[in-house]
């Protein structure tokens, strides 16, 4: 994985069990996550390329950026519903 993924699966809290009660039976919100950060990793290993044009790393960091603002959002709002 790229030193940008590992820092995002850093940043996602992990709680025992969730993960896979989620894979296994995901509510639409859950599976929305999963993809949102399945993306967001390929993003970090696209933006360690070193053969990007200084235009492909900036639209692609605005992409990354956009998308890892998604990711935390949804995570919060899941977090949220979990507590209840």
């Amino acid at each position: 994985m790229s030193d940008l993924g590992d820092m995002l699966m850093d940043a996602v809290p992990k709680r025992e069990g969730q993960q896979e009660k989620a894979k296994s039976n995901p509510s639409p919100e859950e599976q929305e996550y999963f993809e949102l950060l399945e993306r967001a990793l390929k993003g970090a290993e696209y933006l360690e390329r070193k053969d990007l044009t200084k235009e492909q790393r900036r639209k692609g960091e605005l992409l990354y950026d956009a998308l890892t603002e998604k990711v935390l959002e949804l995570r919060q709002r899941l977090d949220g519903e979990h507590r209840r």
